[in-house]
């Protein structure tokens, strides 16, 4: 009597390699071990003719959409006899509720809130009159996650490696967000001219955003910081990458590195000279926070991670920022990637006046306390408001001093 086995194989890419990790072939009820590719029969019923099959994948699995084979193979002479294609794709996406996940997060309250909640608030307006902007993520919407996985494919292309770490992913999200690589989702326009798009004040979440984008395969026209950052909340929820919009008012745009942002004026005028300014303080700037832990880093420093889809300045030559660790924005430890000085100066920046006096010399005075204030983003139910009750909106929560310490605090 001819005895078979049966083998599932799953594949991703055109040119799937068992060396590559794109390719895995999973005998039935091998040894289970941790961290590793699994395949077993979990029930047998009508005397064995119906099998339930459960698969295990390994918490740094690729993530993307996996084919799958099951092949009936000859135990005398291992040749395959026969192969059945499962006609339907099998999405794999990062696990917070996987404690060997680099995405774990442990806090019931914060996954439902950071994963699962579909709708949320954006803070916008100025640091004295903060508004809430309602945003429907709909992460869950159909097509969001097919357009997520074509944003994977155009990011890593046949990288499949760069797929495994929620820490490369999210830095490939905050550059395939905007359109400035890669034809990415969102065209930024701060003219006031939209009339062959649509006005970013008009948005009122990312599904249709990523709709569109999905449908034509063309950047959608137009964002601004606050677009960018509800469509990062989208797509990083969608692959089960922890996330939150975050709001930094009176946000600092250093152009130069220097972490300080610098002003010039003319002593006998007493006005300003725009032209040697090259620095800027907006109103406000939203970005995105991501949950991970970082194994690239020193110890300590995983957990909440800053990244910004905003094209401001290039990253390696191109533009994209982060993923940052709040601890080392915090700490002003900004030799840590990624982008660490940019974001840090972004709320923590000195603004420094220079006066160009008669004889020709400039005299600087320092303001340490300007920069950065009242860090916003959606409070989780069921998680106390520090401090009391935000008198703005009882859903903000102030995350200030996530990002930067008291000014006067000394830090060795």
């Amino acid at each position: 009597m001819v005895k078979y086995d049966v083998k599932l194989l799953f594949e991703i890419g055109g040119f799937p390699k068992p060396t590559k990790g794109t390719s895995v072939s999973l005998s039935l009820n091998d040894k289970q071990v941790p961290g590793r590719w699994w395949a077993g029969v979990k029930e047998k019923k009508e005397g064995g003719m119906v099998c339930t099959i459960g698969v295990m994948t390994p918490p740094d699995c690729i993530v993307g959409k996996w084919k799958l084979k099951l092949l009936l193979v000859s135990k005398a002479d291992k040749q395959t006899v026969s192969t059945y294609v499962y006609p339907d794709l099998f999405y794999i996406i990062f696990n917070p509720w996987c404690k060997e996940d680099l995405v774990y997060m442990e806090d019931e309250l914060l996954r439902n809130e950071y994963v699962l909640n579909d709708t949320g608030k954006i803070y916008c307006g100025t640091s004295k009159d903060i508004r809430a902007k309602v945003w429907n993520f709909g992460q869950f919407e159909d097509n969001v996650l097919d357009c997520c996985m074509l944003l994977l494919n155009k990011g890593f292309k046949t990288k499949y490696a760069g797929r495994k770490s929620p820490i490369s992913v999210s830095r490939k999200i905050s550059a395939l967000v905007n359109e400035q690589n890669d034809a990415g989702v969102l065209v930024g326009n701060w003219s006031g001219d939209y009339d062959d798009g649509t006005s970013p004040t008009k948005w009122v979440g990312s599904v249709r955003i990523l709709e569109q984008y999905y449908k034509t395969k063309k950047a959608v026209k137009y964002g601004q910081c606050w677009v960018f950052s509800g469509v990062v909340t989208t797509v990083c929820r969608a692959l089960g990458i922890p996330c939150r919009s975050v709001t930094n008012f009176k946000s600092a745009h250093d152009s130069d590195g220097s972490i300080t942002i610098d002003k010039h004026w003319d002593y006998n005028t007493g006005k300003s000279l725009d032209e040697m300014d090259e620095d800027s303080i907006w109103n406000f700037h939203v970005w995105n926070d991501v949950w991970m832990a970082r194994p690239d880093l020193p110890s300590g420093f995983g957990g909440w991670q800053a990244i910004d889809a905003t094209p401001q300045e290039t990253s390696d030559g191109v533009y994209c920022a982060g993923p940052a660790s709040l601890l080392a924005i915090r700490v002003g430890n900004v030799t840590l990637p990624y982008d660490t000085p940019f974001i840090y100066a972004e709320v923590n920046a000195d603004r420094i006046h220079w006066t160009k006096m008669p004889d020709g010399t400039w005299l600087s005075t320092l303001d340490k306390e300007y920069v950065g204030k009242k860090i916003s983003t959606k409070r989780p139910k069921g998680i106390p408001q520090q401090g009391g009750l935000s008198r703005v909106d009882e859903d903000r929560q102030d995350i200030t001093n996530t990002y930067k310490f008291e000014e006067g605090i000394e830090i060795y």
